[in-house]
């Protein structure tokens, strides 16, 4: 999904604005805007972007859409650029491995997180991480990360192919 029909949507959706308000208003959340994440995706866009799909997914099946939205909005809550393993100072090892610690730990520093959310945000990395996801809720937000992240670099790569071929036969 282009990043300005998602900012559309989320807009036009006024019960999804009213359960993410406090987070996406925070300073700190904000600040998400200055890393790239995938291709020339924000950090802040890829977490809006898993948090509205996975809403939207939570609702249609019935599950626990207000902590899909907020677990999701704050699934990937670290502030480092991760590309660069200088800036991946405040865990040690692996960033796939240490995020979703460092997402949780500022989610609990900032915001009240249920113990529905703090299960989505430190597993999303699942299969990756040790322990899977206890609910359906978190396995929802890991596959929609999954699919967004796809999706994302998809988008990107396809459209600079596009330009390039658009230079390279007009």
């Amino acid at each position: 999904m282009k990043i300005s029909k998602l900012i559309n949507k989320v807009s036009n959706d006024q019960i999804y604005n009213e359960l993410v308000e406090e987070i996406i208003n925070h300073e700190e959340v904000q600040k998400m805007n200055e890393y790239s994440h995938h291709a020339d995706i924000t950090l802040y866009h890829h977490s809006l972007h898993v948090s509205y799909t996975s809403y939207r997914m939570s609702k249609f099946l019935g599950l626990n859409y207000m902590a899909s939205a907020r677990g999701g909005l704050l699934h990937d809550f670290f502030r480092y650029d991760w590309h660069d393993a200088k800036e991946q100072r405040e865990e040690k090892g692996l960033h796939a491995f240490a995020h979703p610690k460092v997402a949780l730990r500022n989610a609990s520093h900032h915001f009240l997180i249920s113990d529905l959310e703090a299960d989505i945000i430190v597993k999303h990395m699942w299969p990756l991480s040790a322990k899977p996801p206890v609910h359906r809720e978190s396995m929802l937000v890991s596959c929609v990360d999954k699919y967004c992240a796809v999706s994302e670099a998809y988008q990107s790569y396809y459209s600079k192919i596009k330009r390039i071929v658009k230079m390279k036969f007009s």
